[in-house]
């Protein structure tokens, strides 16, 4: 990791794992998501507008969390392999 990349992890790590999904997990990632796929889907099945807009949601939110959750891992993971190489060991 680059160090002005270790600086912004520490300050993003030090707001906690809560902050981090909502705002990358389900923000960032999936309301995007959410929104492009639906667009997608809403053009080929006009019709069920309504149900892909209701079902999507909360699918598309939980996967922002997931994902979240999956870059919250690998930051730690590079984050605590810099700390031990840092340290000699």
């Amino acid at each position: 990791m680059r160090r002005s990349s270790l600086q912004r992890w520490s300050k993003m790590r030090a707001r906690g794992l809560r902050p981090w999904l909502f705002r990358r997990g389900m923000l960032g990632w999936g309301v995007p998501m959410y929104i492009f796929m639906s667009v997608l889907r809403i053009v080929h099945d006009p019709e069920n507008w309504v149900r892909i807009a209701l079902t999507g949601l909360p699918l598309w939110l939980a996967a922002g969390v997931l994902w979240g959750a999956l870059t919250w891992a690998t930051m730690e993971m590079l984050y605590r392999r810099h700390q031990r190489s840092a340290r000699g060991g």
